[in-house]
């Protein structure tokens, strides 16, 4: 399980600002493997991928509803951590957009640590 603690203020942007793009993201994504066979490898992974991520926006909206902390304890299952890491990391913002830019930043740094903290061999982190 991944836990990304964050702002109120900064989850909300994300909601508002982010995910409009990862919306998009996704929709092209599934165009780029339309021709491939509905049991192919990277159809499925896309799929997969897109599911994880719009699992992420709704854990997101309902944190964001069921509390009125000014930061937020946003818990993820490690697929849905990876799918959001690695969508951040390859998602283009304007250069214009400091304020995002730097929640993205802190976000892959917070997933950053998490999804890459070694097992012990009891099987925890």
């Amino acid at each position: 399980m991944i836990i990304l603690t964050t702002h109120r203020q900064y989850a909300e942007s994300v909601l508002q600002n982010i995910f409009p793009f990862i919306k998009l993201l996704k929709e092209s994504h599934i165009k780029n493997v339309a021709h491939h066979s509905r049991f192919s490898g990277e159809f499925l992974t896309v799929k997969l991928i897109n599911s994880l991520l719009d699992e992420t926006e709704l854990i997101i909206k309902k944190k964001l509803i069921n509390t009125i902390g000014m930061k937020v304890n946003i818990k993820l299952s490690d697929a849905a951590g990876i799918a959001l890491y690695k969508t951040l990391l390859i998602l283009p913002l304007n250069q214009n957009q400091e304020y995002l830019d730097m929640i993205r930043n802190e976000w892959i740094s917070v997933l950053d640590k998490q999804i890459f903290t070694p097992v012990t061999g009891n099987g925890k982190k």
